[in-house]
């Protein structure tokens, strides 16, 4: 039997001796902040409010990305447009519920 493949133990079900290497990669922390600043002053304002109130930082990371995807399509200072532009969004529910969660920050 080699070493590393899956065996056959008697009664027992397929098990595997190795794990693979992790594919996914963290960005590095320069980068979670360079994500985190970038934006208007609004975005800003709304991630560090969250960030004093305990969010983790991959939360903040999903939420200023969405506050900016917003902000390049509508602007955030005018409540209608923003609503109408998520109603009229070709998405699923789930995307539009998330996206007027993170605009009621």
């Amino acid at each position: 039997m080699k070493r590393g493949c899956p065996s056959l133990a008697k009664g027992d079900r397929l098990r595997t001796c190795c794990r693979r290497a992790a594919w996914v990669q963290t960005p590095s922390p320069a980068l979670k902040q360079d994500l985190l600043l970038s934006g208007d002053n609004s975005t800003f304002a709304v991630v560090q409010n969250l960030k004093k109130l305990g969010r983790k930082e991959s939360t903040l990371v999903a939420v200023s990305r969405k506050l900016r995807y917003l902000a390049r399509n509508v602007d955030l200072k005018q409540p209608e447009r923003v609503k109408e532009y998520v109603a009229n969004l070709q998405c699923s529910d789930g995307h539009k519920d998330n996206l007027t969660d993170i605009y009621s920050h």
